[in-house]
């Protein structure tokens, strides 16, 4: 049984993540068992996340607590509430949770329940359709890799004009000197 000063700390460890953190996820995590847990714990350290387990009184104090008036979407408060935060980019914390989910759904099948809810991302909530689509957006380097070959699209189609003349040029001089000699 917890006591109420640890309550009270819960609440206020939870505050002072809403207030700091820039982002979060909020998961529903019946169905999953312990070992399943430590996994996706694992699996969220790899991205600079961490996994907390709150009730969800003690999170609506908490969000009291932060100073959120916003009022996230009621479907939030189904099921277990597990809230995911620390990370540096809530694209690669989503993508982990739904490759997670996926995981779950390929062992257990369709009894599962394990789901993202939504999150907190930038001082507004997010719905799990949100979520979702957060999961979709190419990662940072993914990104990077499109924008340098934006770059150099038009880069190599320049060299290939620029040496059409010579190749041209190259190759007419080849035939002549096979043609003379």
């Amino acid at each position: 049984m917890i006591t109420r000063a640890q309550k009270e700390e819960m609440v206020r460890d939870m505050a002072a993540i809403l207030k700091d953190t820039p982002s979060a996820l909020f998961v529903d995590y019946r169905g999953v068992n312990t070992a399943r847990l430590r996994t996706l714990r694992k699996k969220l350290q790899d991205t600079g996340g961490t996994l907390r387990v709150i009730r969800k009184t003690l999170f609506q104090r908490a969000l009291q607590d932060a100073g959120i008036a916003e009022k996230p979407a009621s479907d939030l408060f189904e099921g277990q509430l597990g809230v995911v935060s620390g990370f540096s980019d809530p694209v690669a914390a989503a993508k982990a949770l739904t490759a997670f989910r996926k995981e779950l759904e390929a062992a257990q099948g369709s009894e599962m329940a394990f789901a993202v809810r939504g999150g907190f991302l930038d001082g507004r909530f997010l719905t799990a359709a949100d979520a979702k689509t957060l999961a979709e957006i190419p990662s940072r380097p993914e990104l990077f890799a499109k924008l340098a070959g934006s770059f150099a699209a038009p880069l190599r189609g320049l060299v290939t004009v620029l040496s059409g003349p010579h190749r041209g040029l190259a190759q007419v001089l080849k035939a002549r000197s096979e043609k003379l000699g």
